[in-house]
């Protein structure tokens, strides 16, 4: 199964991934069937951070320290980088491009039946139904 990262990292995929990965009745057997998926996304999502991490550290505006500088975004200990107006249209556009690449995933071998009593929202289905779950 071929998409972009750009896909899996859409709020709502994620959302979608973590509410079926949770959920509290999910049988071992379906588990184990939804794995595969699981794991090469989890690789990916951290591929993918170690490389955004990377271009922070590449065009990030930095303290008299050589330190990069962080933006608090929230209460919550969330941060974000400071950037000069230049270095971060070129880290934008190398994000972007990262965001473009291919992602290979396992074929789904999870049907849509299969999940009927996890309670996914439509929107939940929307987003897995062809990356981690299989039309009957």
């Amino acid at each position: 199964m071929k998409t972009t990262l750009k896909t899996v990292l859409t709020r709502e995929f994620q959302e979608a991934l973590q509410k079926l990965k949770s959920h509290p009745d999910m049988k071992a057997s379906l588990a184990w069937k939804i794995l595969p998926s699981y794991k090469r996304l989890k690789e990916a999502y951290k591929d993918y951070d170690n490389v955004r991490l990377e271009l922070c550290e590449q065009y990030g505006q930095r303290d008299e320290q050589d330190n990069l500088i962080k933006i608090p975004v929230n209460d919550s200990g969330a941060y974000s980088y400071a950037f000069n107006p230049q270095d971060e249209l070129m880290f934008n556009s190398q994000l972007e491009d990262l965001r473009n690449q291919e992602l290979s995933l396992p074929e789904p071998k999870v049907s849509v039946s299969e999940v009927f009593d996890l309670n996914l929202t439509v929107e939940n289905l929307d987003a897995l139904v062809g990356l981690v779950l299989k039309e009957d």
